[in-house]
């Protein structure tokens, strides 16, 4: 009971205004300028770059202040992230030994990700970690399930959800791959009716309200009920185009 009533603090997810993604074709937006749409640089789970489109914020506000977690890495990189925030880290430069590890949990010595300057995936030690103060809160989740790069270091973008008042700490590894399936519907229709749809569903959503929630199914809720509201419209458009096919 201790252990959950103290996971069950107001929690903030995200990367602050001033993260740094790198888009298609190489130029670079801070996270208060990203955009859905925006095919940004990801890497997937068998360690391959690729660019994927933003479909959708879990926040998104360039007003907010909070503390995160900042890691200085032996490249010279740093990437700032909520302390709630996951990112693929572990205790050697073996990729297939990495888990997905919250940001609180990661120490000076533990090896996370960069990618080169020739695009390709490589380790580094974190140095040190320092908490920041920093503005905004921005947490975007791609077209496809794979891990996004900030500031030139890979990271998930997943942090907490529904999951984190019920998963004991030991499995935290797996929480991501369950947010990621959660996202599947939103990606399903997002594909099918492209960044024009999902940017009205942004509008008309209060995501700052969404990600304050503390209550586990009062954060997922809202997020399935937006692709409730449209899913019907959906399924009839392809109906309909189904008809005209014949």
């Amino acid at each position: 009971r201790r252990r959950r009533h103290h996971r069950r603090r107001r929690r903030r997810r995200c990367f602050p205004a001033d993260g740094v993604v790198t888009l298609l074709g190489g130029a670079t937006k801070r996270m208060d300028q990203l955009e859905i749409g925006d095919r940004v640089l990801t890497v997937t789970g068998d360690m391959q770059p690729e660019f994927r489109e933003v479909f959708f914020f879990g926040h998104k506000s360039a007003v907010e202040t909070a503390a995160f977690n900042c890691l200085h890495t032996a490249s010279g990189k740093k990437m700032c992230l909520t302390e709630d925030h996951f990112l693929m880290a572990g205790n050697s430069a073996d990729w297939a030994s990495a888990a997905y590890t919250r940001s609180r949990h990661v120490a000076a010595g533990m090896t996370v990700w960069q990618t080169s300057a020739t695009g390709a995936l490589e380790a580094t030690t974190v140095l040190k970690v320092t908490e920041e103060f920093k503005q905004g809160l921005f947490n975007p989740f791609t077209s496809a399930n794979a891990m996004i790069v900030v500031n030139g270091v890979v990271a998930s973008t997943q942090s907490a959800w529904f999951l984190d008042d019920i998963v004991p700490q030991s499995l935290d590894w797996a929480v991501p791959h369950v947010y990621e399936a959660a996202l599947k519907v939103g990606r399903l229709i997002y594909h099918h009716v492209g960044p024009q749809w999902a940017q009205g569903i942004q509008e008309r959503s209060d995501v700052t309200s969404v990600r304050e929630a503390t209550g586990a199914f009062a954060v997922v809720a809202p997020y399935f009920n937006l692709v409730a509201n449209e899913a019907p419209a959906f399924v009839a458009g392809l109906w309909a185009n189904a008809k005209s096919a014949f």
